[in-house]
């Protein structure tokens, strides 16, 4: 899933056929939320989430999860995050990489 991290405005560049207040982050967090927490799934992959967002958002929004981000090297803030059900997963050894 694309989180489709946006710092300050929406991506009206990328997406112009969606209509700006979809693109929101007040609109696309809560039903991130939902729809992930509908299907409670005991991983979850996530691409295009900056490190703010992975610690201020997704963890307390993930509470049953462990989660861990990797962000891609460069100008890029983004990366991609990992999150695990604790209750059905432990894990054994946590490995850094870059993504470039």
């Amino acid at each position: 899933m694309h989180f489709l991290e946006s710092k300050t405005k929406p991506y009206t560049n990328f997406f112009p056929y969606c209509p700006k207040q979809f693109q929101e982050r007040s609109y696309r967090e809560p039903r991130i939320a939902s729809e992930i927490h509908a299907h409670n799934p005991h991983i979850v992959c996530l691409q295009e989430v900056e490190g703010k967002t992975f610690a201020n958002c997704l963890v307390p929004m993930l509470p049953d999860y462990s989660g861990h981000i990797t962000v891609i090297k460069g100008k890029s803030k983004a990366g991609c995050a990992l999150f695990y059900k604790t209750d059905e997963f432990e894990m054994m050894k946590y490995f850094k990489f870059p993504i470039t």
